[in-house]
């Protein structure tokens, strides 16, 4: 496939951005996933707007499913950093960008979801 109009940095840091400002700090449910494939897909038509629609969606597919890390067994990655509070020395954390959850839409008061 030939992706080299994308800006696959951008795409990535706008994808971030979108899902942080659509949960807010409260920790509310980000987006839902279509709404962010549609949004990537209009950032990348914009960047390569000669190339199908059909692969805007596919490149907007393609960075969200990498920063959910679906291709690996683990959502988290370790970033080694040098911990000023024990000395400096470099110790491991485990960070995870993003993840997704599944969403219910409640139908009543009764608790029944549909």
């Amino acid at each position: 496939m030939e992706w080299s109009a994308y800006d696959f940095i951008s795409l990535v840091l706008h994808t971030v951005d979108f899902v942080a400002v659509s949960a807010g700090f409260q920790g509310t449910p980000g987006p839902p996933r279509s709404v962010v494939i549609a949004q990537l897909a209009n950032l990348a038509n914009q960047m390569a707007p000669s190339r199908p629609n059909g692969e805007h969606e596919h490149v907007a597919q393609y960075v969200l499913d990498h920063l959910l890390r679906h291709e690996h067994p683990s959502h988290e990655f370790m970033i080694e950093y040098a911990n000023a509070d024990n000395g400096w020395k470099t110790e491991s954390i485990p960070v995870r960008v993003l993840y997704e959850t599944v969403r219910r839409r409640w139908a009543n008061d009764l608790g029944e979801c549909r």
